[in-house]
C-alpha cells in the first residue's frame, strides 16, 4: 500500500507544463502590446511633427506671397509715376498695410527659427525689422505727398524694389514644391532646409539695409 501512495507521489499532473504555456502566451501578449504601443506612440510624434513642419511651411508661403505683391506695388508706384501722380501715391498708400502684414510673417519666422538657432540671429531681430520700418515710413511719405514723384522718391522707391527682389530671391531658394510632403514637413520641423533663408532675410533687413 505504500508503494502505491508513492507512485502516486511521483505522478506527473501536468499543471507546470500548463502554466508554462500560459506564461509564454501572457509574455507574447505583452511583448505585442509593446510594440503595438510603442508603433502608435512613434507614429503619433510624427503626425506632431508634421504639422509643426506644416505651420513652418504656411509662413514661409504666405511672407513670399505677401512680399511678392509688395514688390507688385513698388513696381506700379514707378510704373503710374509719369502719366498719374495722384494714382501712383494712391498705390502708395494701399501697399501700407501689406508692409505691416509682410513684417509680421517675418517676425513670426524669426521667432520660429530662433527656437532652433538662438545664436543665429542679431538682438531682438523680431522687434526691430529696421528695413521693414523704413519702407513704411517711405511709403508713409510719398502717399501724403502730392505733385509728380521727385527724382529723390523714386530712388527710394528703386531701392526698395531691390531690397524686395533680394527677399523673394532668398525666400524662393526654399522648395516649395515639397507642400503636402510628410516627410518633408518633418525635416522642416527638425530645422532642415528653411532656418538658413530665415536667417539670411533677417540679417538683411536688420544690418544690411540699413547700413
Amino acid at each position: 500500500m505504500s508503494q502505491q501512495i508513492s507512485e502516486k507521489q511521483v505522478e506527473p499532473t501536468g499543471k507546470k507544463p500548463i502554466a508554462l504555456a500560459v506564461t509564454l502566451v501572457l509574455l507574447v501578449i505583452c511583448a505585442m502590446l509593446a510594440v503595438l504601443f510603442a508603433t502608435k506612440n512613434m507614429s503619433y510624434g510624427q503626425d506632431q511633427k508634421a504639422e509643426t513642419g506644416k505651420h513652418i511651411f504656411t509662413h514661409l508661403a504666405t511672407f513670399n506671397e505677401k512680399n511678392t505683391l509688395l514688390l507688385q506695388y513698388n513696381y506700379d508706384i514707378v510704373d503710374f509715376s509719369p502719366e498719374d501722380h495722384k494714382l501712383a501715391r494712391l498705390t502708395a498708400a494701399h501697399a501700407i498695410p501689406l508692409v505691416v502684414e509682410v513684417k509680421q510673417e517675418l517676425s513670426q519666422l524669426i521667432r520660429i527659427a530662433d527656437d532652433y538657432e538662438k545664436t543665429a540671429f542679431t538682438a531682438q531681430a523680431t522687434k526691430e525689422l529696421q528695413w521693414m520700418q523704413v519702407i513704411e515710413e517711405q511709403l508713409q511719405l510719398i502717399s501724403t505727398q502730392e505733385g509728380e514723384l521727385t527724382q529723390a522718391e523714386l530712388d527710394q522707391l528703386n531701392a526698395l524694389i531691390e531690397g524686395s527682389e533680394y527677399l523673394s530671391q532668398v525666400v524662393n531658394s526654399f522648395n516649395f514644391n515639397v507642400e503636402g510632403n510628410k516627410n518633408a514637413m518633418i525635416r522642416l520641423a527638425n530645422g532642415f532646409d528653411w532656418i538658413e533663408q530665415v536667417q539670411s532675410i533677417e540679417q538683411y533687413v536688420n544690418v544690411e539695409a540699413v547700413q
